[in-house]
């Protein structure tokens, strides 16, 4: 087992713009094993920290393998570790740190799962508000942040067989604005050479000079077999083995309704400038504005209720929303 990983990789960004792709990309090199969604700051990191300051008896040692025997139950039993597995691990270091409690139970994890990879990561659009947190444990971590035409974004986001988020279009675009803003809040905080921006649209277009740019970024050697369809046996170690993200790599556009890109425009505006994605000309933009605008006064109404009994609870963490809040959402969010 390796001794420590100093550089987890972390892949961000807004739902639907390319993350379980690039991760499904990377999975395929020898040297890296990436999890899809385990929320280990947002979520994990959120209540291992809680706890620990109740200073409720409980060891910070002895909280973390509670909750990642609880919360990552179905991952451990995949994987085949025990709570006596986590528990020797966990108890076997000096350091009762985050990072380090983290970075062994990920090695672990790593080492029943794809024993020949050498550093871990995730991917998870939570953690594109967490970007201080991850470096504060990991001062070495890198990140790829996935950005895309918000256009699309959303619209795939929307889609009834995408049933994670909203399939409104109206709060479609407020939850991208919500991730994105968060990002580029957070990157202005941190080391900015620790992260490398992945445009989709030149991921599908060109993969072979955007994926040696990522293989240079975290420093492995880029392999031909990155852009090729993944064998089964990496797929089942992973898991999602039925994703179109192990096949080769392509341009999905999402259907969409006639007002959907002029919905979507008015309302990530800032966003499509930013990244330079072009506007299209259209009459009666005043009037989409101020439907927009009344439309998602509830969403952000509760959004701001909720955010402030969030951090009534959870000051030193950032709000995420991925779906128009409601009473399952407060009582999920432990808030």
């Amino acid at each position: 087992m390796p001794l420590y990983c100093p550089s987890p990789i972390f892949i961000i960004g807004c739902l639907r713009t390319g993350k379980t792709l690039t991760a499904s990309i990377l999975n395929k090199h020898p040297d890296i094993f990436i999890q899809y969604e385990l929320n280990l700051f947002h979520f994990l990191y959120r209540h291992w920290f809680a706890l620990t300051r109740k200073r409720e008896g409980r060891s910070p040692k002895q909280i973390f393998i509670d909750i990642t025997c609880h919360y990552l139950k179905y991952k451990n039993i995949k994987a085949g570790i025990s709570r006596r597995d986590i528990a020797n691990m966990i108890n076997e270091l000096a350091d009762e740190s985050w990072g380090s409690l983290l970075d062994a139970y990920m090695r672990l994890l790593m080492l029943r799962e794809k024993p020949i990879a050498k550093r871990w990561g995730e991917k998870s659009p939570v953690h594109s508000g967490s970007l201080e947190h991850i470096q504060k444990s990991f001062p070495e971590a890198q990140f790829i942040y996935c950005y895309r035409d918000p256009r699309d974004a959303v619209a795939s986001m929307v889609l009834k067989e995408y049933n994670v988020a909203t399939n409104d279009i109206f709060f479609g675009s407020a939850i991208y604005n919500q991730i994105v803003e968060q990002y580029n809040m957070q990157k202005s905080r941190i080391n900015s050479c620790k992260i490398y921006e992945l445009c989709y649209e030149k991921l599908v277009s060109n993969s072979q000079e955007v994926i040696e740019q990522v293989c240079d970024f975290l420093n492995v050697p880029y392999m031909p077999s990155l852009l090729l369809p993944a064998d089964d046996k990496i797929r089942l170690i992973i898991g999602w083995e039925t994703s179109d993200a192990w096949e080769e790599i392509t341009h999905q556009e999402p259907p969409k309704g006639p007002f959907h890109d002029r919905i979507i425009e008015t309302i990530t505006e800032k966003w499509l400038l930013y990244y330079q994605y072009p506007l299209k000309r259209r009459p009666f933009k005043g009037f989409y504005r101020i439907i927009c605008f009344f439309y998602l006064i509830p969403f952000f109404v509760l959004y701001s209720f909720f955010n402030f009994l969030w951090h009534l609870k959870y000051p030193e963490f950032v709000f995420y929303l991925s779906k128009m809040p409601d009473i399952k959402h407060l009582a999920f969010s432990g808030a």
